[in-house]
């Protein structure tokens, strides 16, 4: 994982849920609930002129779906049309070439309907290329074995004063089934 972040030139990047441009200091008005790992290198830094435009591929959805369809899996397929940068090139021959590394880089293209949910491992770096206008919704994933280590993490990159917190966010040990009233009590807490 070191190996892969530091050729990728990765850095901590916080998770703004919400920003209140009214409140008057911006440090104030911004709510951060985790903090993830982010590369500025870019697999899909070149377009071709040819691929199409979201607007043209929203036009062509519309027209015709089937058309549509077989375009978009056509396109998530070949590279020609999408590719990365020649940083990004160099960085992935660089974690080829260390002791461990891996000899070819393991790329997967999917292609995310409406109301599909991708689940990406941890440590596996990613880039998505949205051809059509959409909406994307990241989450962490945890359970009640971790629910602890995550509460913390969040209100400690929130900044959150954790003196006056719910009595459920201070218990150290979960149920399964517990997590929707968790969240809640932890969006409350973050919002105040």
């Amino acid at each position: 994982v070191e190996i892969v972040d530091r050729f990728l030139s990765s850095y901590r990047l916080e998770s703004i849920a919400w920003e209140d441009e009214e409140r008057g200091d911006p440090s104030d008005s911004t709510t951060i609930i985790s903090a993830g790992w982010q590369s500025d290198l870019s697999l899909y830094d070149f377009v071709d002129e040819d691929f199409r435009t979201a607007f043209e591929w929203f036009e062509m959805e519309e027209l015709d779906s089937d058309v549509f369809e077989v375009n978009l899996e056509r396109a998530a397929v070949d590279g020609s049309s999408l590719k990365p940068s020649m940083e990004t090139l160099d960085a992935l021959n660089g974690i080829r070439g260390t002791k461990g590394g891996a000899s070819e880089p393991n790329f997967v293209t999917a292609i995310q309907r409406p109301g599909d949910l991708l689940i990406i491992p941890a440590h596996c770096w990613h880039q998505t290329y949205g051809p059509v206008p959409s909406i994307a919704i990241a989450s962490q994933r945890f359970d009640s074995s971790i629910a602890r280590r995550v509460i913390d993490h969040i209100l400690s990159v929130s900044k959150t004063d954790t003196r006056n917190l719910p009595q459920l966010l201070k218990m150290h040990h979960f149920e399964d089934g517990d997590g929707e009233e968790v969240v809640r009590e932890l969006l409350g807490s973050l919002i105040k």
